[in-house]
């Protein structure tokens, strides 16, 4: 599985202990301030080299990553019977291409559909996706839109499974206790007027910070003032997005910057509502890290996640760069406490669905079901 990012570490940390013979394959790994390599079997192939195509304005713009060929022959070497292979990149190609060769059996796992990822403009993408999909033996998705991408470019939608598999470690999100905080952060929390609103990520174009300060104007301008902002995170845009606050005068937003990922529990338990007002994005971790911490969310259409929000109701969902929308559903819960405090409690009720246990299982069942066909 060639695969990188932080968040795929803890699944597999659960997975391998239901299939302990698992190997991770990938041509770049991040180290994990929690360790879990030491609990993984990895092995590095080569370097990956990015190369970009165009960028689109609040988009994930076009690119194309290369990972060394080696890869072949660390596989033919080491004999999977079944490959997890992530996303269509050219590793997956290259794990089709030589299937008959390796007698092993491949499951696609693709994120979420969103614009930029899906390369619906691109004859040429669309026409190697469609022959790579009837070459897999299954998929997977975090989400139903992904899952109609997919059968869309011609999978078997009996071969399809869409449930939430990218999800955060649970431990890490739990309620603030002994472990060495902020104390400075802590106290200007504490002193944050109601609802606290909170917003985690990069500040680029992609997420539509812009949309959200528009949408704090807006609520200016209707006499409503007494709730808190907080953004955490950092990024290209954050300059330009302080400045805008100073222009308009919104004294309600604090910038937090970049913070370590053990303090997210600390910000997360000390709001009432997430807000995500991505122009895409194909899943949306911070939602899902949000309802494991029993919060209301307030979620663009652009995100992936934003499916589990209009299912449960633990929050509003809205249209991406709808600035109207969002300063009314923010009015809401201004307005309306209980509103925030039920939204709270949807999300608590369906936490238990998104920990890494049960992605696992999924992961293991779908692993299962593939190599018994």
């Amino acid at each position: 599985m060639p695969i990188s990012c932080i968040y795929w570490q803890v699944i597999l940390r659960d997975f391998v202990k239901i299939l302990p013979e698992t190997k991770i394959f990938t041509s770049r790994w991040i180290k994990d301030p929690r360790e879990l390599e030491n609990e993984l079997n990895i092995e590095v192939v080569g370097k990956l080299k990015v190369f970009k195509l165009g960028q689109k304005y609040g988009g994930y713009g076009s690119k194309f990553a290369y990972m060394s060929l080696k890869i072949v022959g660390r596989l033919l070497n080491y004999r999977p019977q079944l490959i997890f292979a992530d996303t269509f990149c050219f590793w997956t190609l290259l794990i089709l291409l030589t299937k008959p060769l390796g007698r092993w059996k491949v499951i696609l796992a693709y994120e979420g559909s969103s614009p930029g990822v899906d390369y619906r403009n691109s004859f040429l993408r669309l026409l190697i996706r469609k022959a790579m999909i009837k070459m897999a033996d299954a998929s997977i998705t975090n989400t139903q839109a992904g899952k109609t991408y997919l059968v869309e470019l011609g999978a078997n939608q009996e071969r399809v499974y869409a449930h939430p598999y990218f999800v955060p470690d649970v431990k890490f999100l739990q309620p603030p206790n002994s472990v060495n905080r902020s104390i400075e952060r802590l106290e200007k929390q504490s002193h944050q007027k109601q609802p606290a609103f909170l917003f985690i990520g990069r500040l680029i174009p992609r997420k539509d910070i812009q949309s959200l300060l528009e949408a704090c104007v807006i609520l200016k301008d209707r006499g409503y003032e007494s709730y808190s902002l907080t953004i955490v995170g950092e990024g290209e845009q954050r300059s330009q997005l302080e400045t805008f606050c100073q222009q308009n005068n919104l004294s309600q937003i604090s910038w937090e910057g970049q913070i370590d990922y053990e303090l997210v529990a600390d910000y997360l338990h000390r709001a009432d509502i997430l807000i995500l007002p991505s122009i895409e994005d194909t899943w949306g971790m911070v939602v899902i890290e949000a309802i494991l911490a029993g919060k209301g969310i307030f979620c663009s259409q652009g995100a992936g996640a934003s499916e589990i929000i209009a299912k449960a109701k633990n929050g509003y969902v809205f249209e991406p760069q709808d600035r109207k929308k969002l300063a009314s559903l923010m009015q809401l819960a201004i307005d309306d406490p209980k509103s925030v405090l039920q939204m709270s409690q949807k999300s608590q009720e369906i936490a238990s669905q998104y920990i890494p246990t049960v992605a696992t299982e999924f992961l293991a069942k779908v692993a299962k079901t593939v190599v018994e066909q």
